[in-house]
């Protein structure tokens, strides 16, 4: 079977594409490839927005210390329900034989 020209030129064309392929997998991509970090710059704040974190930052302790509270009061009333409630409903539901 005869090979035509058309043939011949794509099989020259994927020769080529190969070498290329190989040339360019040899080649760096980029002289830098990894971007070099920024400088870590330290920046004083204003006293206004110091001022305004330390308030914040009490606010948020004593909202802290009342929702700690607030839990701790939930639990102990569980507690004391369970321990006064439970007994009597457990002698009504299930009266001595």
């Amino acid at each position: 079977m005869p090979v035509s020209e058309s043939q011949k030129q794509l099989e020259r064309n994927h020769s080529l594409l190969h070498k290329e392929r190989g040339f360019r997998q040899w080649m760096p991509e980029s002289r830098v490839s990894v971007k070099p970090k920024k400088a870590y710059t330290f920046q004083e704040a204003s006293p206004q927005i110091i001022k305004q974190m330390r308030k914040d930052a009490s606010l948020l302790r004593k909202q802290d210390l009342w929702i700690t509270l607030a839990q701790l009061g939930t639990a102990l009333g569980i507690l004391v329900t369970l321990w006064y409630a439970v007994p009597p409903l457990l002698r009504w539901f299930f009266p001595p034989l």
